[in-house]
């Protein structure tokens, strides 16, 4: 197993956000990967690593990213998570402009990934105008074609029973989709 220890909670949050996670699958497997899909299996409070075999103990698996030229599955470690960074997604969610069905990011995002502001913009917009009654919401599978560039937007596709599925969109055409469950 490749550890990655060093990974943090984001803001308030007790668990390891999926989109810190993505941005650590990207810069540590580099290049400019293609057809990538990242399903996470389950929240953790713990550091993780990264197998390229499936592990052993299935309870261990917190996400499977898989790619045009590789697999790569995240596993639980015993080791907690003791850092903590500041977060402020709302001062990201600021930056969006809302429509009926859609949300806009624009090119300008400051200091957040790409990744960060998909997650936030499909999760508010989801919030706003599909599911106001406010459940927990959370990330729980990307499809992108390669890692979009922005600007960007993000339109509600369709629910999927506690499911919820967005398209992103860039120059006018799909770039990949976005998917959110209810957390019970």
């Amino acid at each position: 197993m490749i550890a990655r220890p060093h990974l943090p909670f984001r803001g308030d949050r007790n668990y390891l956000q999926s989109a810190t996670l993505f941005d650590d699958l990207l810069a540590w497997g580099g290049g400019s990967p293609r057809n990538i899909d990242l399903t996470f299996h389950r929240k953790t409070d713990r550091q993780v690593g990264y197998e390229t075999s499936p592990p052993a103990d299935e309870g261990a698996l917190v996400a499977t990213w898989r790619d045009a030229d590789k697999a790569i599955f995240v596993v639980e470690s015993d080791q907690p998570i003791t850092q903590r960074v500041g977060y402020d997604e709302q001062s990201l969610v600021d930056r969006f402009t809302f429509g009926p069905d859609g949300v806009a990011i624009p090119a300008q995002i400051g200091d957040f990934s790409v990744m960060e502001a998909i997650v936030a913009a499909f999760k508010a917009l989801l919030h706003r105008s599909v599911v106001p009654h406010k459940p927990k919401l959370v990330f729980v599978r990307v499809r992108l074609q390669a890692v979009p560039r922005l600007p960007l937007e993000v339109r509600f596709n369709r629910r999927i029973g506690e499911f919820y599925q967005g398209d992103i969109r860039a120059d006018g055409r799909s770039v990949g989709q976005i998917f959110f469950g209810e957390w019970r």
